[in-house]
């Protein structure tokens, strides 16, 4: 038996040193040492590893059980940014107008509607249309959309536009855009779009964001329903998914510095949205939300956003500056795309 839990001590050893490396990972610019970056990735696994070490040792040896307690407590920080505990509250008194409604959604080109052929395929746009109306959104923030698209929701929600070939990103709003940008890449690649709305008196920016995919879904699903260890395809495969993402965090660590350096030039509160393809637990993420309030803490519990087969993936966010002071967080639970819209609702 001592052997047993020997083992056992080890294995859970193990697994804590690795969470222990991945609290690094928001800290760590992944151009400096990217591995551990992929440790921030597999965060929620550590965590449930831990979980399930503590509940073993609690059966088997209790005072054991405190190493990994001990463990996760340290990592305070990305537990609070996995499942959210409401911090702010929506004052209910506050008048209708004085709020603001943004949503975030990255459509896939429709992926999920366009495959449809038929009577099918009209009834799922006539959905995805209803849905837009009926969450009366004041301002929305799309990636991975067409000029088609965006042309049919602007013409469905009489709202005014601006959007960006290059990354099929835009910004639909119900009120005036007094300006318009866009922030690219050292390679001339937009990765960006803002606009300066204003609503009475105020003027808000606000950035829709698509940043750098990691491109590894494909080779990710097939790892998931077919991976054979003894295969080595399956080792390929892993290689693949590394290497291509490997490639993705360091454009986005690149990126980010010429984001953060135009919200902070911001005259006006900003508004930060979009498909960031990162989790919280990331360098990306923690730049981002420097300075900002990331509206998923106006919710309660776990708010993942991919909906492809890799599970528990929170990677689209609206953050905002601390001008706002209390509002509401949803993410809807509709498959119109691979990801799902994030919608909040702001109160200065």
């Amino acid at each position: 038996m001592k052997g047993i839990n020997r083992f056992i001590f080890y294995i859970n050893g193990g697994v804590i040193f690795l969470t222990l490396l991945s609290y690094l990972a928001p800290y760590v610019n992944p151009n400096s040492f990217w591995p551990i970056a992929f440790l921030g990735l597999g965060y929620p696994i550590l965590l449930i590893l831990n979980g399930l070490f503590i509940l073993l040792w609690i059966l088997i040896k209790p005072s054991y059980a405190l190493v990994s307690l001990a463990c996760i407590g340290i990592g305070w920080k990305p537990l609070y940014n996995l499942y959210a505990l409401p911090t702010h509250t929506l004052d209910t008194t506050i008048e209708q107008p004085n709020l603001l409604k943004i949503g975030s959604y990255n459509i896939s080109q429709l992926n999920r509607i366009n495959h449809l052929e038929g009577e099918k395929k009209e009834a799922r746009k006539t959905e995805f249309k209803n849905f837009l109306e009926q969450h009366d959104l004041d301002i929305l923030c799309l990636q991975e959309v067409s000029i088609r698209n965006m042309d049919d929701i602007r013409r469905s929600l009489d709202m005014v536009t601006f959007f960006h070939h290059d990354n099929y990103t835009g910004i639909i709003s119900k009120y005036p855009i007094t300006r318009n940008g866009t922030i690219k890449d050292d390679k001339d690649k937009t990765f960006a779009v803002w606009s300066d709305i204003q609503k009475e008196d105020t003027i808000y920016r606000v950035y829709s964001v698509y940043l750098q995919s990691n491109l590894i879904t494909k080779d990710a699903n097939q790892l998931i329903k077919a991976s054979d260890l003894q295969e080595p395809k399956t080792w390929e495969r892993v290689k693949l998914i590394l290497g291509k993402y490997k490639a993705a965090i360091q454009f986005r660590a690149e990126d980010i510095i010429l984001l953060k350096s135009h919200i902070r030039d911001s005259p006006y509160p900003v508004i930060l949205a979009g498909d960031f393809n990162d989790v919280p637990h990331s360098y990306i993420y923690n730049q981002l939300s420097d300075g900002l309030f990331d509206t998923f803490h106006f919710s309660k519990g776990m708010q993942s956003t991919y909906g492809g087969d890799i599970p528990l993936l929170r990677i689209d966010y609206i953050l905002v500056s601390r001008y706002f002071n209390a509002g509401t967080f949803s993410r809807e639970l509709v498959e119109f795309s691979d990801h799902f819209p994030v919608i909040a609702t702001l109160a200065p």
